[in-house]
């Protein structure tokens, strides 16, 4: 299991992970968002790889999404503006301060084993910027904070998301579901958050008459005047 965080901007998934190195065999490892590699001397600040003695590289794993919201391809224009210098000709290239945080496209397994499987980009250090908005922080503010969680951001919201989600999928072009079996049932204890994620009630017909409410409040009888 792979923990999931969530930029705050765009919603896109980020794994916290340890890329191991055993012989030629590569793979990913979960670790918490808050582990980190100890900082080596020779390092000035947090652009340099992060790797422990053992060779461990630490960093976020992310999926290459489908959809056409996510462009990010490894080109120079694809990072943060601060990151990069220019040739003569306006040319750009990524600052040899930021090339040991550059993404690396890999194909990862199921079981963390790098090789073969899904494609996705692995995110070497600290998280600095969304390789779908392109969103960048520049603050010194810890992984936790520029990353959203579902345990963090509390159970009622945790279902808001999940909920919202389903719904999307269910009734997109693509979930190849029947109408009628389009329903989701979702608890939560929360009277505000229950409201947003309800479905609103199927239309009338336009021929359909609508009676007018009924105020059924007690009213107090009035005493005849003597």
């Amino acid at each position: 299991m792979y923990p999931v965080h969530f930029c705050r901007e765009c919603g896109h998934e980020y794994h916290p992970v340890r890329l191991v190195t055993d012989g030629s065999t590569r793979t990913f490892l979960a670790r918490d968002i808050d582990d980190a590699a100890p900082i080596r001397p020779e390092d000035e600040d947090d652009a340099a790889d992060t790797a422990d003695a053992s060779g461990e590289v630490f960093g976020f794993l992310t999926p290459d999404a489908a959809d056409a919201g996510f462009s990010f391809s490894d080109t120079e224009e694809d990072y943060p503006e601060n990151w990069l210098d220019f040739d003569a000709r306006e040319n750009p290239r990524l600052k040899p301060h930021y090339k040991p945080a550059r993404a690396r496209e890999v194909r990862v397994a199921s079981t963390g084993q790098v090789g073969s499987g899904i494609r996705g980009w692995f995110v070497p250090g600290k998280f600095r910027f969304c390789l779908r908005c392109g969103f960048t922080h520049t603050s010194a503010a810890r992984d936790r904070t520029r990353l959203a969680s579902l345990s963090a951001e509390g159970r009622s919201s945790a279902t808001t998301i999940l909920v919202g989600t389903a719904l999307r999928w269910m009734h997109g072009d693509d979930s190849g579901l029947e109408a009628f079996t389009r329903k989701l049932l979702g608890f939560t204890d929360n009277r505000q958050d229950a409201a947003g994620t309800s479905s609103p009630p199927p239309s009338r017909p336009a021929s359909s008459p609508i009676s007018p409410p009924t105020d059924r409040r007690p009213r107090l009888r009035q005493r005849p005047a003597r």
